[in-house]
């Protein structure tokens, strides 16, 4: 079984229904796996081979995931960067993690320092933009994708051992490490939403809608998307940059999102606007809510249990390496 099996398998299903929402922009499952496949035939055709690293520089985008999909399908790791990091740290990451191609969005092409990249080539970063902003001399990801057949690589072996994903740490205590999440991991991880939910015949896992507010770069995101695919739901994509609670809001209300994942932060900054924006938007459709990456206050939780009226809560613990540990759940 791979990763990359939810959205092939529900692109069968569900092939004109919202894989994800981006600024607007809906993609459906079958225009995702489609674009998966290409970008999975491309990369083979450029020599990438089973277990080799692609490190992905890039704000939230739907293109994010189907990079993800489609480097899993011929058993290439993904390397996710934090958009954060300063030009000497991501190239720490790509040297760190023995990339041999990069995927970068162009609002973060400058942050690249290319001649300190040790294994990565000219002719294997590939530019994620406009075909007019593409810099000079490299590969738009656009053309990367174009004539490239669009069914699933027949004679990709795939191991469940195999790496699906380096998640770097934050560095804390050090330089970030490079956490090896193989695709037996993250399945179990899904596998569990799955087992939680047997039996309950009032949840409807194809109505999962996701507001992914944390950056897809990061685990927490990666996990979250991974699941909804697997559900046959859809991905509401919270663009990087400048947290906006009433853009989250918004979103919530528009797309009838039914469960989302934040920092105790965010859920601060949503719960200090003032009533009168607040009450502009219906949370009734929100299920489910979880916090996590830091405690959430007694005095916050009391002040968003009564906001977000019809959700339950949940706090996670976990890491990079290990995935979720424990969870506090909302009735206690």
């Amino acid at each position: 079984m791979n990763v990359a099996d939810g959205l092939r398998l529900n692109s069968w299903r569900y092939p004109d229904k919202a894989a994800a929402v981006f600024e607007g922009k809906r993609v459906t499952y079958l225009e995702l796996n489609t674009r998966a496949n290409q970008l999975a035939h491309a990369m083979k055709a450029r020599g990438f081979k089973r277990q080799d690293k692609v490190s992905i520089i890039m704000y939230n985008n739907t293109e994010f995931l189907e990079i993800y999909h489609g480097l899993a399908r011929i058993g290439v790791v993904s390397v996710p960067v934090n958009f954060r990091l300063v030009p000497s740290e991501i190239s720490y990451v790509v040297n760190n993690s023995d990339s041999t191609g990069v995927i970068v969005g162009y609002e973060l092409f400058d942050k690249l320092e290319i001649d300190s990249l040790n294994n990565v080539k000219k002719e294997n970063i590939y530019v994620v933009a406009p075909r007019d902003k593409t810099p000079e001399g490299f590969k738009n990801y656009e053309e990367l994708l174009e004539g490239q057949p669009d069914h699933e690589p027949s004679d990709a072996a795939i191991s469940e051992e195999d790496i699906f994903f380096f998640g770097y740490t934050s560095g804390t205590t050090g330089f970030p490490k490079g956490a090896m999440n193989t695709q037996r991991g993250i399945l179990d991880i899904i596998k569990n939403v799955f087992v939680r939910t047997a039996g309950k015949e009032y949840i409807d896992l194809t109505k999962r809608v996701l507001l992914a507010i944390i950056p897809i770069c990061h685990s927490n995101s990666v996990w979250a998307t991974l699941i909804t695919f697997w559900c046959g739901g859809t991905n509401v994509i919270m663009p990087s940059g400048r947290f906006d609670p009433e853009k989250v809001l918004k979103l919530i209300t528009d797309e009838k999102v039914t469960t989302t994942s934040m920092v105790p932060t965010m859920i601060s900054r949503i719960l200090e606007l003032p009533e009168e924006v607040k009450s502009n938007y219906d949370m009734s459709s929100l299920s489910s809510i979880g916090s996590s990456s830091a405690p959430l206050l007694t005095k916050t939780k009391e002040a968003a249990l009564e906001f977000f009226g019809n959700a339950r809560f949940s706090e996670g613990y976990g890491s990079t390496e290990t995935g979720a540990l424990t969870t506090l759940r909302h009735k206690d």
